[in-house]
């Protein structure tokens, strides 16, 4: 028998976006914490990427960044600098396309403490999937459930979706992978050349 305190095995829309504000005001004090590049940058790849916070509509870039504290590559300051980069980069790339952008970082770590501290020196992202490793709704929809995709880390998915927003809620087109890039070496290299979207 349930007593009252318990929680309901199906929670109702109170609890459920009671759980979206709390997930909100975690990812606002880590994107709080974060660095911010210095002022008077001059291009994308040396201006910080500042997520736009809106509601996109139509066609939208999505950069998803996979890695892990437990992963050597993905710790070196090189792989770090380039993720640091690769964001202001794609998102000047979708704009000058007509597109929104957004970039998500994953890190494949158990705990979440540890998660944090490996996505810490990234900068900002629009979304952060953390913890649960390799088990993770991250883990299963970027590897598992995409047979293409090298179980590899680290690793840059590229996609590309629609985005509509009607009177019966918001809409996502079919995911389209447009780059995905592995390891450290291809990851820096792609960024040094631009970050190019296509091959």
């Amino acid at each position: 028998m349930m007593s009252s305190s318990s929680p309901s095995p199906h929670p109702g829309p109170r609890s459920r976006a009671a759980a979206a504000v709390r997930r909100c005001a975690v990812v606002a004090l880590l994107a709080l914490s974060l660095p911010t590049a210095p002022a008077g940058a001059q291009t994308p790849a040396d201006t910080a990427y500042v997520p736009s916070m809106q509601l996109p509509e139509g066609r939208q870039v999505v950069a998803v960044y996979l890695g892990a504290q437990s992963c050597g590559p993905c710790r070196q300051e090189a792989t770090k600098a380039a993720i640091l980069r690769m964001k202001p980069l794609l998102a000047a790339q979708a704009r000058r396309s007509g597109a929104a952008f957004a970039a998500k970082v994953v890190s494949l770590d158990w705990d979440l403490k540890t998660a944090l501290e490996f996505v810490q020196p990234l900068g900002a992202f629009d979304e952060y999937l953390l913890g649960a490793n390799w088990v993770s709704s991250a883990a299963e929809r970027y590897f598992w459930s995409d047979s293409l995709t090298a179980k590899a880390l680290p690793q840059v998915i590229v996609l590309e979706r629609t985005v509509a927003a009607g009177a019966r809620g918001i809409t996502f087109g079919p995911e389209q992978v447009v780059r995905r890039v592995y390891g450290d070496s291809g990851i820096i290299q792609w960024v040094r050349a631009g970050a190019p979207m296509s091959r």
